[in-house]
This record gives C-alpha cells, sequence and structure tokens, in this order.
C-alpha cells in the first residue's frame, strides 16, 4: 500500500508547525498580575498596601493552575458514551484489539480537541464494530498535549489508567465529557468522577496527573507526529504489515477509511 493522504474534512484542530522543546518541568510561569490597593482607615489616615497577585502555571498564557480542584465540592456527573461500543474488546496499553491484527489504525489526538470529541462519538464506534471486533485491525491513541495544561493532566491520567488495562476507556470518557478548550475543565474532581466509572483508584489518579512519570512518552508521541506529517488532530495513520501507510486527517466519516483498511489488511 502506497503512501497516500485523504484531506480533511470537518476543521480539524491545527498544531503548532515547529513546537518548543519540552522542558525538564512541563509548566512554566506567565507574567505575574501586581495589583495595587489603597485601604482607608478610619481615624488612622490613608495606608497603602500593594498586594502581589501569584503566577499562574500553565503551558502558556490562557492555561489554568496544575493542580486544579473543582469548587462545589461534588464529583461532576459523567456520561458513559462510548464506553458500550468496547466491551469485550481487550486493552492492552494504549491499544484497542487483536494484538496480531494485520493491520493499525493509530489516532493522534489531543484530548482538548473538540473535533476529536466529535470523531470518538460519531465514527469511533462504527469503526470499531466492523474492524476492530473483527480482530483485522488494531487501534492505537497515540495522545498529543499542545492546546494546554488540561490536555496534559489528561493525558498524564489516561497513560496511568492504560497500566490498568483501561487507557481506552479513559480516553472515550474524557471525550464524552470533554469541557472548552484552556478552561481547567480537567479538574482533580473530573478525573475522580471518571476513575470512579472505570473502577480505579480517584486519589491515585489524581496524582497521577501531576506526574511528569509519562512526559517522555508524550514527547515521543509528539516526535512520531512529525515524523509522520501529522499537522492537525485528530489525524489517523493507517499502517499495513508490509510497511505501507496512508494518512487520514479530520473527523472523518466512517467510510474515509474503508479504502485504506481493506488495502492494509489484504
Amino acid at each position: 500500500m502506497s503512501k497516500q493522504r485523504v484531506p480533511a474534512m470537518s476543521g480539524p484542530r491545527p498544531r503548532p508547525q515547529a513546537p518548543k522543546a519540552r522542558k525538564p518541568t512541563r509548566t512554566r510561569p506567565s507574567p505575574s498580575r501586581n495589583r495595587m490597593l489603597l485601604l482607608a482607615l478610619a481615624g488612622a489616615g490613608i495606608v497603602a498596601a500593594v498586594l502581589i497577585g501569584v503566577s499562574l502555571l500553565g503551558r502558556d498564557s490562557g492555561s489554568s493552575s496544575s493542580t486544579p480542584t473543582a469548587a462545589s465540592g461534588e464529583l461532576p456527573t459523567i456520561t458513559a458514551a462510548g464506553l458500550a461500543a468496547l466491551e469485550g474488546i481487550p486493552q492492552n496499553g494504549l491499544v484497542l484489539g487483536n494484538p496480531k491484527a494485520k493491520a493499525t489504525l493509530v489516532e493522534y489526538g489531543d484530548l482538548q480537541c473538540p473535533a476529536c470529541a466529535s470523531f470518538a462519538t460519531s465514527s469511533l464506534p462504527t469503526l470499531v464494530q466492523t474492524w476492530i471486533k473483527s480482530g483485522k485491525v488494531r487501534l492505537e491513541f497515540r495522545g498529543m498535549d499542545f492546546i494546554g495544561e488540561d490536555s496534559t493532566r489528561a493525558l498524564r491520567f489516561v497513560h496511568a489508567a492504560a497500566e490498568h488495562g483501561k487507557g481506552w476507556s479513559a480516553v472515550e470518557l474524557l471525550y464524552a465529557n470533554q469541557g472548552q478548550e484552556r478552561t481547567g475543565w480537567v479538574t482533580d474532581d473530573m478525573i475522580r468522577a471518571v476513575s470512579k466509572v472505570l473502577g480505579l483508584d480517584p486519589e491515585a489518579m489524581v496524582k497521577a496527573a501531576s506526574s511528569t512519570s509519562w512526559d517522555d512518552e508524550i514527547d515521543r508521541s509528539d516526535a512520531q507526529a512529525r515524523a509522520d506529517g501529522v499537522t492537525s488532530t485528530p489525524s489517523f495513520l493507517v499502517k499495513s504489515a508490509n510497511g505501507g501507510s496512508a494518512l487520514i486527517v479530520g473527523a472523518q466519516p466512517p467510510e474515509a477509511f474503508t479504502a485504506a483498511l481493506q488495502a492494509a489488511t489484504e
């Protein structure tokens, strides 16, 4: 199978063309915000007091705190959409399906990407039913985190869940319950709530979301994406056993994958 490229049709989320090299710590300070407040004290004249704001930590100026928490004290309600399609399919790390399948379908996605979430709910169930459950194709998730800190926290959580055989389940739940980009929606309580649905230790998963243990793996995914010509999410690489590949860009309908998957499994 010669290398092909299917153009995007549904507005994929573009990624930076030349991402900056990742530092040992994954957060950097944004500019401090200094505020001056004058307090009038009765009977004592006027006293000036300066309050200096704390720097916000994040990968960019629009990111939230590196360890956000929900203010309500109640866990978010989790929509379990997508889990039914995965029932009975083996999960090995971030690979879904038969490890000996003739072809591999790789998804490059950012867990904050709206187009990625759209694909997960609209097209993926059909692809899983047709190609993954049959054992012909295995599905691999390669997470990217270029949108911001929520992407990083979510992706660390997914890698931690994958160690318990729940990686793809975590991906699907995060897509189904996705918040707005760069709003701090991947709170500790969101992770606790998803963990409970998956039967994982909530506090251990919260800790994992702030751990750098999987950052090298995330960096490798970023490097491989560049090598595969990925410039936006979601993007998909169909790989055959003979080394052929086809790049499919965007939240495409299931039929957009048919020709490439048929060629890869022949």
